[in-house]
């Protein structure tokens, strides 16, 4: 009874295993090496537990955060270099005066990064800022394509 038991666990073991690292390899070519911080990160990442990332999206967590990071680093010192390596221009950016889901919106085109600068002089309150100041990967949702509904 112990023994098959034992063989019973094990095997269930094997198949959470390999049920979590379904992905791991649509994102991992089997060159690149496995005993990296970001491999770890990416292979035990609770948010990407049902696939998220790796499996729906093709996203490696870890690459989700440090542009992330990079984000939040050229908002908050303005920063070129990070707002170029994670903001593809030219892009459509569309705000409202307000939060009612009626509002009307204004679409403004930023082409380069120091539009992009003039447009969060302009349009960024401290409440924003502080959004970004606290984005991480438990608050932010990354979603597929250029644009999130198109």
């Amino acid at each position: 009874m112990f023994r098959s038991g034992a063989v019973a666990l094990t095997l269930i073991a094997s198949s959470l295993w390999a049920q979590n690292d379904r992905c791991i390899g649509a994102i991992y070519s089997a060159k690149e090496p496995r005993n990296t911080p970001d491999f770890e990160f990416d292979r035990t990442f609770v948010g990407d537990a049902k696939g998220v990332y790796s499996c729906l999206l093709g996203l490696r967590a870890s690459a989700v955060r440090r542009a992330l990071e990079e984000f939040r680093f050229g908002v908050l010192y303005h920063d070129a270099p990070s707002i170029k390596s994670v903001v593809h221009f030219p892009l459509s950016a569309h705000v409202s005066e307000s939060v009612d889901l009626d509002a009307k919106t204004t679409t403004v085109e930023v082409r380069t990064v120091t539009e992009w600068f003039a447009f969060q002089e302009k349009y960024f309150s401290k409440a924003h800022l502080a959004l970004v100041a606290c984005a991480h990967l438990g608050n932010v949702t990354p979603v597929g394509g250029r644009s999130q509904g198109s």
